[in-house]
């Protein structure tokens, strides 16, 4: 998606699906307010709308349960069956996959570059509005910049994970220019579930992941242990990383809400 800002800015989102319906790997592509997309009768071209569609209809739950947000298969938007039915090749032991690349300066921008990635005239449900806690910061130091060059990759695994639904299973965050954070998790079909944390450029635990209530996407948060036994060097890091994580699924949700 091609994003102008009023202050003259041009950003560019990149998507890509991996074991998607018809896609093993799409790679990422750009968005753009008039997208073509050509190809063979079965080669894919709706997976990318219905793809969307899917993430923005789970976005609209009500979730009630704190173990994590499964994605909604069947909707108001799409209905796409079972998990067999959209994981590649019916491989139930493989992992959906959504990719996004948003620059730095798109989510430093707000709100000036929240344009839908696809406009509906269905009337949005009142619970598209995330509880407070979702945008807001802890109350650690504030002041520290953030680079407006570059990208922030976010991928995100679904595994079936039954009787629960899909839900994510996998979280990468990678930070251009500063650093990135990678979270697995260990434990499926249970509701009390374990999270390996893989970090690069900061100490490797010293962010968490934490699930609230009726919010899809996890939050990425500061592990307070790690962070005070750390130097002024890496506490600078590791704030820049929890900022930019939080404005880069705040912005995911805005677009996909706005849509």
């Amino acid at each position: 998606m091609n994003i102008q800002s009023n202050q003259g800015f041009n950003y560019t989102l990149g998507f890509g699906l991996r074991k998607f319906r018809a896609f093993q790997d799409s790679g990422t592509f750009p968005l753009a307010p008039l997208t073509c997309i050509v190809g063979a009768n079965s080669s894919g071209k709706s997976s990318i709308i219905t793809a969307l569609l899917l993430l923005k209809q789970s976005l609209e739950q009500d979730v009630v349960s704190s173990r994590g947000s499964p994605l909604t298969l069947n909707g108001a938007y799409c209905e796409l069956g079972s998990f067999s039915d959209v994981v590649f090749r019916h491989n139930e032991r493989a992992q959906i996959g959504l990719v996004f690349e948003i620059p730095l300066a798109a989510i430093l921008d707000e709100p000036y570059s929240r344009v839908p990635i696809v406009s509906l005239a269905i009337p949005r449900s009142p619970l598209m509005r995330r509880p407070s806690i979702y945008y807001q910061h802890y109350s650690r130091e504030r002041s520290v910049k953030l680079p407006a060059n570059g990208y922030i990759k976010v991928e995100l695994s679904f595994a079936t994970d039954e009787p629960f639904g899909p839900s994510i299973s996998e979280l990468k965050v990678t930070i251009d220019n500063v650093d990135g954070v990678r979270f697995v998790r260990t434990i499926k079909g249970k509701r009390k579930q374990h999270w390996r944390t893989y970090a690069f450029g900061i100490p490797s635990k010293s962010l968490e992941l934490r699930f609230v209530r009726s919010v899809f996407f996890p939050i990425i948060a500061v592990r307070d242990s790690e962070y005070n036994k750390a130097g002024p060097h890496y506490k600078r890091r590791i704030t820049q990383a929890e900022m930019i994580c939080r404005y880069v699924f705040r912005y995911i949700d805005r677009v996909l809400a706005d849509s």
